[in-house]
This record gives structure tokens, sequence and C-alpha cells, in this order.
């Protein structure tokens, strides 16, 4: 797939375009496996730090729909994403806060994408984002918090850092 060769391209408009290309492919099984066949999960880092805004929001975009799959999740997971994500979570552009929110969630569908999750220590964030003044952000934390809630091993987290009452709040 020559669009992850575009990945490591000089100009920023041309990496922009191929990660949300490839993130658009990934949404599906095999647009997802080809990318993860043309080694675009080498590339995940250097995307989720680049100084560019909307690369940065197309990678964890890409990151999100990568991790949908249940065939690629554990393979995302090997290049541990979450602590790259979990400070993109502070991110002041909306966008990217949105993004990584999105990725998390995804992330945190599996058993072991949750424990990740909770191990990036990401819950230091959640409270926040459900306070956020975006429902975007809100609801993709509602998301989260929901899938850390599927599983006894990550729940506790969810009591630990007494999120009931925010949830709670979201209600009125």
């Amino acid at each position: 797939m020559q669009l992850v060769s575009f990945l490591r391209n000089d100009v920023a408009e041309v990496i922009q375009g191929a990660t949300y290309a490839l993130s658009q492919l990934s949404r599906w099984l095999n647009g997802a496996q080809a990318a993860v066949d043309a080694k675009v999960l080498d590339c995940i880092e250097e995307l989720l730090s680049s100084s560019n805004d909307e690369i940065q929001t197309a990678a964890c975009w890409l990151v999100g729909h990568l991790a949908s799959h249940e065939s690629i999740a554990m393979a995302v997971l090997t290049k541990t994403p979450c602590i790259r994500l979990m400070t993109l979570l502070r991110h002041g552009n909306t966008d990217i806060t949105c993004g990584a929110t999105y990725a998390l969630c995804q992330i945190s569908f599996r058993l072991e994408g949750a424990l990740a999750v909770v191990d990036a220590k990401v819950m230091d964030h959640v409270a926040g984002l459900l306070e956020s003044p975006h429902a975007l952000i809100r609801g993709g934390a509602s998301r989260l918090v929901r899938n850390l809630a599927s599983y006894e091993s990550t729940a506790a987290a969810i009591a630990e850092f007494k999120l009931c009452a925010v949830l709670v709040s979201l209600l009125q």
C-alpha cells in the first residue's frame, strides 16, 4: 500500500492526507488489514507525536479505527499507543482530544486494551473529559467509562476515581 510510504514524507500536507486516507480505509477490516500489512503500525508513534495538529488528529482516528477490529487490536497494543494518547487528552485542540478519546474508547473495548488504558493512567483525566464543555468529548469519555466498567478488573478504577457522581450529573 503506497499510502504508508507517504507517512515518511517531508511535506506535512502529504503526511496529513495519507494519514486521513489510511484512517478512512481502516474503518473496514480489509483496508485495516492492508494498512497493517504495509507496516502502518511502525509509523503510529511518530504520527501521534507530530507537531502538526491535523496529523495528530488523523493519527488518533487511525489508531481508533485499527483498534476497532478484533483481529488487529492486539497488534495495535504492541505499539503501546495508550500513553501517548493519554497525553493528547490534555491537548488544547478539541479535535485532537476528541480523536484521542475515540482511540482510547476503541482500544478499551477488549479486556487487554482496557487494562492498557488503566495502566496508562488515563483515568486521571476522565473526570475532566466528562465535565468538558464539548458534547463530543463528554460522549466519548462516557463510552470509555462504559467500556472500562464492562470488566471487573478495570471497573474498580471507575469507583476509585469517584466517576459515578460525574456520570449522574450528565443525566440532568
